[in-house]
């Protein structure tokens, strides 16, 4: 890391010593595998870091040089270069370019600028000779190549676009491993693994028969999911070993498949008196009869090694709240991971889900450059209309242009996205049948 700040920074080598502490600093503040993914920071203080107060190393930075004293015009600053961070106070450490080759330490708490390495400077440009007939004619005019005032060159690569806490966040993030070799240096996926095999081994998963040339031999691979509760906190780290069906040859290795995954509108209309949802290894039950319904769970959990996680909260984005004898249910969360890929978070809500007058066409618009973009944006939609069945007029209406969108059919969407951010709380609530119930619908003439 220190020979990186130094190339990036065009700093002289003999500032290797600024750049070896603020690789210091820099360590101390980063998790590490070593600590669990922790900082040393949080282990030694007991607090997490703050990384506001991080620069880019070799920067220009304008320190405060105190109040003026012959004249208002007095400069208040000067330009320096931050060359790390101080071990006495919070500000960084600006140097001082007082001559070509030497540098002075300068007055803390500057105001840090990442648009310019004062270090590296370009080379006055040639000074242009033209001769005048009457130069008492023509007025004086001093220019900035004359003063020797030269534009800055902005160095724009690496450039971080986002606040530094948030593009720290992949690091600092608990991500989900991708691969064995990976999972393996942290201790939360051993156990995972070690879990997963136990119970592979316990349910009799397999039978370990001799192998023969003649058998097409299936490989398994590691799944490795974050399950997280409806506030996005970690609830537990699960781990599966899946067979590679992809190596199996159809009528010969297999008859039938069966995918342990319910369907979206199953949720919602399967009318039976005992519900159970399979999401491969996840399991809502549900039954209008609590006694059967614990007698159910009591039948399953003699064939299966099953964990009772208590009444549903949170269910494949779906966000399920018990209040007064009331069930609501939302996707508040998904909506606000959706708007946050979608990076309209901070974008302006919108009061209706189409505007006004607006009749989408094939031919109202350029094509869009990326349309997976497009159908990943609409796809996501279409799984907010589960509980946001107001949406699902427009949402319909921008998929029919899944094969070829344009850019017309992209703002629609985002818009839809902007009208959620204004109602993202809304849901379905489910009461308990009354006799004064009434179902009531309108309908707008177009």
């Amino acid at each position: 890391m220190i020979c990186t700040l130094l190339i990036t920074s065009h700093t002289s080598h003999n500032l290797w010593v600024k750049a070896a502490l603020t690789t210091i600093h820099l360590i101390n503040l980063l998790p590490t595998p070593n600590l669990q993914w922790d900082t040393p920071y949080n282990r030694f203080f007991q607090h997490p870091p703050s990384y506001s107060h991080l620069r880019v190393f070799g920067c220009s930075c304008f320190p405060y040089l105190g109040p003026y004293t012959e004249n208002k015009l007095t400069n208040r600053t000067l330009e320096c270069v931050f060359l790390g961070y101080s071990s006495h106070h919070k500000a960084p450490n600006p140097l001082v370019p007082v001559a070509p080759t030497s540098l002075v330490p300068a007055t803390p708490d500057p105001t840090v600028s990442v648009a310019l390495n004062p270090l590296v400077k370009a080379a006055p440009n040639p000074q242009v000779l033209v001769a005048l007939q009457s130069p008492a004619l023509v007025p004086c005019m001093r220019t900035h190549l004359q003063d020797g005032i030269q534009k800055p060159q902005l160095y724009i690569d690496g450039t971080i676009k986002y606040p530094l806490p948030r593009a720290l966040l992949t690091v600092v993030e608990h991500t989900e491993s991708t691969c064995f070799s990976q999972a393996t240096k942290h201790i939360e996926w051993r156990d995972a693994m070690t879990k997963e095999i136990n119970a592979l081994l316990k349910n009799h998963t397999w039978s370990l028969v001799p192998s023969s040339s003649s058998q097409n031999l299936v490989g398994c691979n590691w799944v490795f999911r974050i399950k997280r509760h409806s506030d996005d906190s970690i609830e537990r780290y699960k781990a599966r070993l899946v067979a590679k069906g992809f190596h199996q040859r159809p009528g010969i290795d297999y008859a039938e498949t069966f995918n342990s995954v319910v369907e979206p509108a199953t949720i919602r209309t399967a009318s039976h008196t005992i519900f159970l949802l399979l999401y491969v290894d996840d399991i809502v039950v549900t039954s209008s009869d609590s006694t059967h319904l614990q007698q159910f769970i009591s039948l399953l959990g003699g064939q299966f090694d099953i964990k009772d996680l208590g009444p549903l909260s949170y269910f494949l984005g779906l966000q399920v709240l018990h209040k007064d004898g009331t069930l609501h249910i939302n996707q508040l969360k998904y909506a606000h991971d959706l708007l946050q890929k979608a990076n309209l978070l901070n974008s302006k809500p919108a009061s209706t889900s189409l505007a006004a007058k607006v009749l989408l066409s094939v031919y109202d618009g350029a094509l869009i450059s990326n349309p997976t973009e497009y159908r990943e944006l609409v796809g996501s939609l279409q799984y907010l209309t589960l509980t946001r069945p107001d949406i699902s007029f427009v949402v319909n209406t921008v998929a029919q242009f899944m094969s070829a969108p344009l850019t017309s059919h992209l703002v629609a969407s985002k818009r839809i996205l902007r009208y959620i951010k204004g109602t993202i709380d809304l849901g379905l609530t489910f009461t308990p049948k009354t006799a004064d119930a009434r179902l009531s619908a309108y309908s707008e003439r177009n």
